[in-house]
């Protein structure tokens, strides 16, 4: 059977995960997963109108194996949107 819209073969279409499924996998919140994503450090593309974001399978394998597995790693900072004060 043949994808109407990219005309490849169904068995040759790469596997994708959503946030939510890299976070499961990885043990991550979902909004860790989505700055990580916003940042570049997870490869991941947005799709559709609203911009999902979808992560190929195989470039979340190449992440993690590129993660740093020793203890005493420094954690990653992500800057957090301030909420604006009601004055």
């Amino acid at each position: 059977m043949v994808c109407p819209h990219c005309k490849k073969e169904f068995e040759e279409v790469e596997k994708v995960f959503s946030p939510e499924e890299v976070a499961s996998h990885l043990r991550l919140a979902e909004k860790t997963v989505k700055d990580m994503l916003r940042a570049g450090e997870i490869p991941g593309f947005k799709i559709g109108r609203k911009g999902v974001w979808r992560v190929k399978a195989k470039d979340l394998q190449e992440f993690i194996n590129s993660c740093p597995i020793e203890k005493g790693e420094p954690k990653r900072e992500y800057k957090r949107k301030e909420k604006k004060s009601e004055e």
